[in-house]
């Protein structure tokens, strides 16, 4: 199980403090544009990176700070240790410690310097899914995260064992039933979300509209939005499925969850998701989707004004929305 508190100070939109406690299964972040939910996924993975020893560029550090402030904060709290990471834009200087003591001070004279200090004793390799088909890896080996562009380059039999051989000693044959194994499960998935089916010829994606009780194969072009959203969603969903099983503690991130969906869709993949053994952080705009993780009391976090909190009443977002939900 893991078990995360990240606290934000001066960072991106969020100008004073709010801290997000992430624990297996779905978190979802709700708020308008410019709120502050990217932020709070963006600053949870730099963080992961750079104390998993892998580089993450001062620049991009340097940028989430707020612009007012000049001074802004990462906390972590993770295997049992608290970590920060404290940006400060003014005297251009970054300082990372473990608890009081400090592991590393940067004084930053370029964009291009790097922070990357190995501290953690798990690795928890993070999946940042995009709307349509984009993904990204962090957390795994350059050569692996080098191909990784998109839910087709998790489907492809090569990355499947290069992750495998990279932990395990495993035979040929042991590969092969564990990639069957998973594509059965991202079809199993896809079916009851969106009710196709998926054949894979090569590299290329082929559905079956099991509603419909046809026969013939669709091309990925041609199929609607909603299921390739669902498709590159579960796709990552059921690798990162796969790296727990062997051994690391993954992480799934998810922008813009709702894209492309319809409500039917949105519902059944946030029942899929909220089965997950590992978190899955999910980016929204829309209520129904926080009205599905309110009911069914999943963790969520109302992101505006600068915070994160979990008391919706306390949201200037819902007294709008109840007023068009009345009309």
């Amino acid at each position: 199980m893991v078990s995360i508190e990240l606290t934000l100070i001066g960072i991106g939109p969020i100008a004073e403090e709010a801290t997000i406690s992430i624990t297996d299964g779905i978190v979802l972040l709700y708020g308008p544009n410019g709120a502050g939910k990217s932020t709070i996924m963006r600053a949870l993975a730099y963080a992961l990176s750079a104390l998993m020893g892998y580089e993450v560029q001062v620049g991009e550090l340097m940028e989430m700070v707020n612009k007012e402030r000049r001074v802004g904060e990462i906390r972590i709290k993770i295997d049992g240790s608290r970590y920060s990471i404290s940006i400060d834009a003014s005297n251009k200087e970054i300082i990372v410690k473990r608890g009081d003591e400090e592991l590393t001070r940067i004084k930053i004279t370029t964009s291009v310097g790097i922070v990357s200090i190995p501290s953690l004793q798990r690795i928890y390799p993070i999946l940042q899914v995009k709307p349509m088909g984009v993904i990204k890896v962090l957390g795994l080996t350059d050569e692996i995260r080098s191909q990784i562009e998109s839910f087709r380059d998790l489907l492809l039999p090569g990355t499947v064992e290069k992750v495998l051989s990279s932990r395990l000693i495993i035979s040929s044959s042991e590969i092969a039933k564990v990639y069957s194994e998973y594509l059965d499960a991202v079809n199993t998935a896809l079916n009851y979300v969106v009710n196709y089916d998926l054949k894979l010829v090569g590299d290329v994606p082929y559905f079956v509209d099991l509603s419909r009780n046809l026969t013939h194969y669709i091309k990925y072009e041609y199929v609607a939005d909603g299921v390739k959203q669902a498709l590159t969603i579960i796709t990552a969903a059921e690798f990162a499925e796969l790296l727990r099983r062997y051994g690391s503690a993954p992480i799934l991130l998810i922008d813009d969850v709702e894209t492309a969906l319809h409500y039917d869709y949105l519902i059944s993949l946030l029942q899929y998701l909220a089965k997950r053994q590992y978190p899955v952080i999910l980016e929204t705009h829309n209520s129904l989707a926080l009205r599905y993780v309110y009911d069914n009391k999943l963790r969520f976090y109302v992101v505006e004004g600068g915070k994160a909190f979990t008391d919706i009443k306390s949201s200037s977002l819902f007294k709008r929305e109840v007023i068009v939900y009345s009309m």
